[in-house]
């Protein structure tokens, strides 16, 4: 569920930031040469990275393993839903969590 709040949060990050100016004049020239890869920052969090693949739309979260020697760090791929089918194919591999007494 971090997970797809995260994944939301930054989407709505990279949104409102690619929001075109309310400008008149002409549109500026964009280049579309990006790299495939890209690493974004959260806003609200320095530590929150993510790696995009801006050809597939896959996202990464980079991860750091503070109980294991070294504190090794990694990226862990996010869970995307992109439609209804894939939100009821993700809530059917959830588990509730027992109610607490």
């Amino acid at each position: 569920m971090r997970n797809v709040a995260l994944c939301t949060l930054f989407i709505a990050a990279v949104s409102f930031g690619q929001q075109p100016s309310k400008s008149i004049s002409a549109a500026p020239s964009v280049d579309h040469s990006c790299a495939r890869y890209q690493i974004f920052f959260g806003p609200h969090a320095r530590a929150d990275q993510y790696l995009v693949d801006t050809t597939t739309g896959r996202i990464w979260q980079k991860t750091s393993y503070t109980d294991l020697v070294g504190e090794p760090e990694v990226w862990l791929p996010l869970t995307r839903v992109d439609n209804d089918a894939d939100f009821n194919a993700w809530v059917k591999k959830q588990t509730v969590k027992p109610k607490a007494e």
